[in-house]
């Protein structure tokens, strides 16, 4: 049995970052500013942007994708729980 190699390269974020700096820099600066890490207007404006972008009416952004791998999980914001308080 032959066996396939490929190599995946390793995506260069440094790069990405020298494209983006500026308009990067500058949304760390308001965040940092406001005090607000966690929810806030930069927040705010993500999740209204992100929902106009997927065409949705709501989104709701989440530390990390494993809290919206699991929308049973009562108490911690699942899918369910939000139709619920709706």
């Amino acid at each position: 049995m032959s066996r396939i190699e490929k190599k995946i390269p390793f995506y260069d974020i440094g790069e990405s970052y020298k494209e983006l700096k500026s308009e990067i820099d500058s949304a760390v600066a308001r965040v940092l500013s406001s005090g607000w890490y966690i929810l806030g207007k930069e927040v705010t404006s993500f999740e209204e942007d992100f929902a106009e972008f997927m065409g949705t009416k709501y989104c709701v952004g989440t530390s990390n994708g494993l809290l919206t791998a699991d929308p049973d999980r009562p108490g911690k914001g699942g899918v369910r729980e939000m139709n619920r308080l709706q």
